[in-house]
């Protein structure tokens, strides 16, 4: 661990403490990842010039994106 990282973490008695101090700070507002993958599979268009099995698996791709966002495509 570098000096800097040392210092900020030093501070805490376990891993645990850090991990809810982390997950406070980067893990509370999911809403921007939810906004961002309906997002992504509303604005999705088929295009002619790519082969139609790599579309079909970025289309998966949303759509699993999506599921594991806790919204799902009916």
């Amino acid at each position: 661990m570098s000096n800097e990282l040392l210092d900020i973490y030093m501070k805490y008695d376990s891993a645990k403490d850090i991990w809810n101090t982390l997950n406070k700070k980067y893990g509370g507002d999911d809403a921007a990842s939810k906004r961002y993958a309906i997002s992504r599979w509303l604005s999705f268009k088929l295009e002619e010039d790519k082969p139609i099995i790599d579309q079909i698996h970025e289309y998966e791709n949303l759509c699993f994106a999506i599921a594991s966002e806790g919204k799902y495509v009916m």
